[in-house]
């Protein structure tokens, strides 16, 4: 009978060690999982990052050009006018001049 109870425990202490290792198995396998997930979504919120950024700075690209087309532009217009208002200046002027060296002014 003490035979059969000792039989009895060596026999539960077999299948606990059995369930401990399997736990323990089970265990690192998600550990293994968790730390592999972990890296792949690091890995892909660097790529993200990465897209993000080079959206953001092709994105500031296209506004400072589409700015720097706007000043030329209005760069341009405004010059037109000065060389318009210049000219007829330079007309006005000229006419003036001319004007008293024919009448002995200058």
């Amino acid at each position: 009978m003490i035979t059969e109870i000792l039989e009895n425990v060596r026999k539960a202490e077999e299948q606990a060690d059995g369930i401990r290792k399997a736990a323990e198995e089970k265990a690192e396998n998600i550990r293994k999982a968790a730390d592999d997930y972990a890296r792949e979504n690091a890995a892909q919120a660097k790529k993200n990052v990465r897209a993000r950024r080079s959206t953001a700075v092709l994105t500031a690209e296209l506004a400072a050009e589409k700015a720097y087309l706007k000043t030329l532009s209005e760069n341009e217009t405004e010059n037109a006018k000065m060389k318009e208002s210049f000219s007829e200046k330079t007309d006005e002027l000229a006419g003036e001049i001319f004007g008293r060296i024919l009448n002995g002014d200058l």
